[in-house]
């Protein structure tokens, strides 16, 4: 009698499609994992150079392109001496000479988080400062084009908006619109030797701040 082997190549042929359908469903599910953390190193990434982003707009003034410190203290090892939220404590509140609510909101948790890492073991602080050194020799290579092309407004902006508003109109500092009839030129170019308040001495020196000092007493 002869064995019927119907039913045996049926279970094959089902297990054949079984097996090919399992292979690329594992080969659909590695692909989305290593999208996801592509993905995820993709918004490290972004959120790291957003926080340089924000330091540079808002802290460098006083701490340094490449955070080792100016009028502020040195950042370079901050994240060893200070937790995330230490850090965002002093931004929101100030401390010393600094004033509060320099950042807010979303960007004062951006640069916490940023200034959190300088200092940890393992961390890219030192390919971040070398980045920074170039930018800072960038910067000073402008600083002295404008400073030729005598653009007091954009020495104001670099150094001085962060505080005082992009228009003059105050934030932080206070409102400068009128300046020129408050005080002189020379008052004005004391306020910026030697600060006045919450405001540290020697933000602009120099050249740029006879031509600073100058620019904001026609501000009437």
């Amino acid at each position: 009698m002869k064995k019927n082997i119907l039913p045996f190549g049926i279970i094959a042929i089902v297990g054949i499609f079984a097996a090919i359908i399992i292979f690329y469903v594992g080969v659909d599910q590695r692909k989305d994992i290593q999208q996801a953390e592509e993905n995820g190193g993709e918004e490290n990434g972004e959120s790291m150079d957003e926080g340089e982003e924000v330091f540079q707009q808002n802290c460098a003034t006083c701490h340094g392109d490449d955070l080792s410190g100016g009028n502020g203290p040195d950042l370079t090892k901050v994240g060893s001496e200070m937790s995330k939220d230490d850090i965002h404590d002093i931004i929101e509140n100030g401390k010393g000479d600094m004033p509060p609510g320099i950042v807010a909101g979303e960007d004062a948790d951006i640069v916490a988080e940023w200034l959190s890492e300088y200092g940890e073991e393992g961390d890219s602080s030192d390919n971040n400062n070398n980045e920074s050194d170039n930018n800072n020799n960038d910067d000073e290579s402008d600083n002295n084009e404008d400073a030729s092309a005598d653009d007091s407004e954009e020495i104001f902006q670099s150094n001085c908006a962060t505080c005082h508003g992009d228009d003059l109109s105050g934030d932080t500092g206070p409102d400068l619109t009128k300046v020129g009839d408050e005080l002189s030129e020379d008052e004005i170019h004391d306020v910026i030797d030697n600060g006045k308040g919450a405001m540290p001495p020697g933000l602009v020196e120099g050249e740029e701040a006879d031509k600073l000092a100058k620019w904001l007493s026609e501000m009437k």
